[in-house]
């Protein structure tokens, strides 16, 4: 047992030893800092009851009046669009473990945690990710009935960590999924670089900004959200900082959970 400990990463660890003594057949999970509306539980079951194998919620952010969160209510409309466009087309790679459900079927079909349970993230993404991969049916949850609410990182600092933890289990996804990131990462800086070569190409960049502000305004109205200038602005900045500085971080060094 004291080996297990240690083989494991300490979330997969109490998760995998709850589920052994469970005795039911659906599981929800949420952080400890995550409130729920009251038919929210019932919301997950409905959906279970439909036959989904896993139910994929959003935990939202409460408002606040910091920069941080100026930046991260965009990158959260982004990332929720992302998962929810993934797996619509059944395509599923992400989660969020503050908020998100599977059957006892779902969990036993991929093996449970014993392909991942040495990787300190990815109890969300990579299990969403195998389950994706068996062709078990998910579902994104889009009634609000059915969202939570969590507090934002409590500094940079935190929100640097936890990213770096976040982006630490893409090593871990398919090929093709982690070409598609590359792809995507390396067009999005190339738009920033090519005007400081070719004055004109500043052209794509603006494409690139008013494309973005277009599908920002559309996810805010489906999550229900409230953006502004100032919160597009600092999505541009932030993720131009998050993904050529951050990201990279993430394969280098160990990564910490807190």
């Amino acid at each position: 047992d004291v080996y297990k400990r240690q083989a494991y990463s300490p979330k997969k660890y109490a998760i995998e030893s709850a589920l052994e003594m469970a005795k039911n057949q659906y599981y929800v999970f949420m952080d400890a800092d995550c409130t729920i509306p009251p038919k929210c539980l019932e919301t997950f079951n409905k959906y279970f009851q439909s036959k989904y194998q896993a139910v994929v919620s959003i935990p939202k952010i409460r408002s606040t009046s910091s920069l941080l969160y100026r930046y991260l209510l965009p990158e959260r409309l982004a990332t929720w669009g992302i998962c929810a466009s993934a797996i619509g087309f059944s395509k599923p790679f992400l989660a969020f473990g503050g908020l998100w459900g599977y059957t006892r079927q779902a969990y036993d079909t991929v093996g449970g945690m014993s392909d991942i349970s040495h990787i300190l993230s990815g109890d969300d993404d990579l299990l969403i990710y195998m389950m994706g991969q068996n062709q078990l049916p998910v579902v994104c949850c889009l009634n609000p009935e059915g969202w939570g609410e969590t507090r934002m990182p409590q500094s940079v600092k935190t929100f640097i960590t936890q990213r770096r933890r976040h982006h630490s289990a893409g090593k871990f996804y398919g090929r093709k999924i982690q070409l598609g990131y590359l792809g995507y990462h390396i067009s999005n800086l190339l738009l920033w670089i090519l005007p400081l070569l070719e004055p004109s190409l500043v052209i794509l960049l603006i494409v690139k900004f008013i494309a973005d502000f277009v599908l920002l305004f559309r996810l805010k109205g489906i999550f229900r959200e409230t953006i502004n200038v100032t919160n597009l602005i600092s999505f541009e900045i932030g993720f131009l900082i998050q993904h050529v500085f951050i990201a990279p971080l993430s394969f280098l060094g160990k990564i910490h959970w807190k």
